[in-house]
């Protein structure tokens, strides 16, 4: 008997769920890793063609001078150049550079090659960069008559020699490696040649002239004379020499040690006093210039003599200085570039043919799409021709009309300038009306508010597209409108100074009459204004005290059409004696008192005497 049973079953599909989600979160990191794979490896590749070209650049101006270069040849410089980066602070682009200088020295690729790594050390002990120390070391050289051209090894290890000992005078003396390096091409290192005199011995003269302060050029001139003129002098004066028992030569006419001639001077001129030194040197033939060369050197001799010996066991100082350079962390910094540099030069010298062999596959596709470009060019200027063409006469056609409308605008400018010069005056009435009111600065307000007004309606005008236009083309003279409303404003400035020095004016005038002969005059709270020439002039028919001022008051006499008498105060008593009486006036005054308000409480008690007893001044 067969039996059905249901079964019921539940699945979860949570965890395919969770595993979708890794797949696709990992699915994004892949493709980010991608990108910032792609883009790492588009950088790098970046940075290495460009330091291979410049690497490749620089070793190229190297070799473009030294001939038939052959390709093998030409490795082995750059394999040079990049070992150099690899043990100095310089990189492997300033090496290749530096073959340059070793070739204008007249160095081949092969003496250059074994030559380069002495060059790079001696640009690290003397602390200067590579150019300058192939420079200073292969001139040396030659000025000392030290370079062997057929022979790379004999030349290399004179360069050695030559940087030993420059690099250890350094040490000794006052002076750096590129001074006395200056010091040999100027002038010495021929003079040393010359007298079959080796480096060490003039190195040493020359250290003993930076003891003295004498370095770089200036020492490479001065020992070339005391060389010159210690050797002619001897000659040309050989009985004075003996005389002195001063010698120059040794019994083979060679010239003896510097060294040895400078203690022999010293013990020629020993307890001389300066005048005698002189005049024996001078005897003997030895010029001012000369003199003081030689001077200097006095008592150095055991110094010279020091020297030499420390300079000729000078052999290996160059790479011990170096060396010790190389132990600062920034000279770590350094290498760890070079070294970084390194790889990046050796990837882009790899790329770089591929790159090559790519633009070569690109220049069919560049030699087509050339004419259809042209083409194109072509097809632009047409258009931009025609375009031209077609609005050059609308332009010329509609210029008279632009220049036509500017001189329409010059009526509404001087319109507009008119304004001002009315508002100007309306403003100064004003003043003159309220400058006694309160609401002074509330009118001063308002006409701020106009001006306000006004320039913002100017302003919408002035941006006007049309306006800006014809501003452009006229821009000389809209400056010129903009100077005379300039001068406006400045003439009502003016007008309110004026206005403000006549009301001062006025504050100090205790008394102003009403009105003026011939109706003239306008009273505005005491104050007169004459319409017709705005002039303030206070009458004193009645009389009035005027306190001094600096240049006195205007004021109007008599014109009530009676006699005054306008009299100095300290002498009103003097005429009061000669009338009917005294008149006894007493005011009060405590500390702080005004003088102005004191002059007014007199003339008040005048005023009132006279209406309760008559007038009290003399009439006429």
């Amino acid at each position: 008997m067969a039996i059905n049973l249901p079964i019921v079953s539940k699945f979860s599909d949570a965890g395919v769920k969770a595993a979708e989600s890794s797949l696709k979160k990992f699915s994004q990191f892949a493709k980010q890793s991608a990108v910032a794979a792609t883009a790492a490896i588009a950088g790098i590749a970046t940075v290495s063609i460009r330091e291979f070209g410049n690497f490749d650049s620089a070793l190229q101006q190297s070799v473009s001078i030294m001939g038939d270069v052959s390709d093998a040849l030409r490795n082995d410089m750059a394999e040079a150049a990049r070992e150099v980066a690899k043990t100095t602070t310089f990189s492997a682009e300033q090496a290749a550079e530096s073959f340059y200088f070793l070739a204008s020295a007249g160095l081949d690729a092969t003496a250059s090659i074994t030559a380069m790594p002495k060059v790079a050390q001696f640009a690290q002990a003397g602390m200067f960069d590579m150019a300058r120390a192939t420079d200073l070391l292969t001139d040396a050289q030659s000025a000392l008559g030290l370079t062997i051209r057929d022979d790379a090894i004999a030349n290399m290890e004179e360069m050695v020699r030559v940087s030993d000992v420059l690099v250890r005078a350094n040490t000794l003396a006052n002076a750096s490696v590129e001074q006395f390096s200056v010091a040999l091409t100027t002038k010495s290192g021929a003079a040393l040649r010359a007298l079959n005199k080796d480096m060490e011995e003039g190195v040493a003269v020359l250290a003993a002239f930076a003891d003295q302060g004498i370095k770089g050029e200036l020492a490479g001139t001065q020992l070339s004379i005391v060389l010159r003129d210690l050797t002619t002098k001897a000659i040309k004066n050989k009985a004075e020499f003996e005389a002195m028992g001063l010698q120059v030569f040794d019994t083979e006419g060679n010239m003896r040690n510097l060294g040895d001639i400078i203690a022999n001077l010293e013990d020629v001129l020993v307890g001389m006093s300066d005048e005698t030194q002189k005049a024996t040197l001078l005897q003997a033939g030895f010029s001012d210039k000369s003199l003081a060369s030689i001077q200097a050197l006095l008592g150095t001799s055991d110094a010279i003599k020091r020297y030499e010996t420390e300079l000729r066991a000078a052999s290996g100082t160059t790479e011990e200085i170096a060396d010790k350079q190389l132990e600062s962390f920034n000279a770590q910094m350094d290498l760890l570039k070079s070294r970084l540099l390194d790889v990046a030069i050796e990837i882009g010298g790899k790329l770089a043919p591929r790159l090559l062999d790519l633009l070569d596959r690109m220049s069919p596709i560049i030699d087509q799409a050339a004419p259809v470009m042209l083409d194109l060019f072509d097809r632009i200027q047409a258009v931009l021709t025609k375009v031209y063409e077609e609005v050059s006469p609308l332009i010329e056609a509609a210029l008279p009309s632009f220049l036509q409308l500017f001189e329409d605008l010059r009526k509404p400018v001087g319109q507009v300038l008119e304004f001002l010069r009315v508002l100007g005056e309306t403003v100064l009435q004003a003043v003159i009306k309220l400058v006694t009111n309160e609401a002074f600065l509330s009118a001063l307000s308002s006409i701020g508010k106009s001006f306000g007004t006004i320039a913002e309606q100017i302003g919408i005008v002035l941006k006007s597209p049309i306006v800006q236009f014809l501003l452009d083309l006229t821009s000389g003279i809209i400056i010129t409108g903009l100077n005379v409303l300039a001068g406006a404003l400045e003439a009502v400035a003016n007008v309110f100074q004026r206005v403000i020095d006549v009301i001062n004016a006025f504050n100090r005038t205790s008394v102003a009459p009403k009105t003026l002969p011939g109706g003239g005059m306008t009273s505005v709270s005491g104050f007169e204004i004459n319409r017709g020439t705005q002039t303030y002039v206070p009458g004193f028919a009645e009389g009035g005290i005027v306190l001094p001022t600096p240049g006195g008051t205007l004021a109007i006499i008599g014109e009530a059409g009676q006699s005054e008498a306008v009299i100095p105060l300290d002498r009103l008593d003097a005429m009061m004696a000669r009338g009917s009486g005294n008149i006894s006036i007493t005011v009060n005054a405590g500390m702080g008192t005004d003088g102005q308000d004191v002059g007014r409480k007199i003339v008040d008690e005048i005023i009132r005497y006279e209406r309760a007893s008559g007038r009290v001044f003399a009439r006429a």
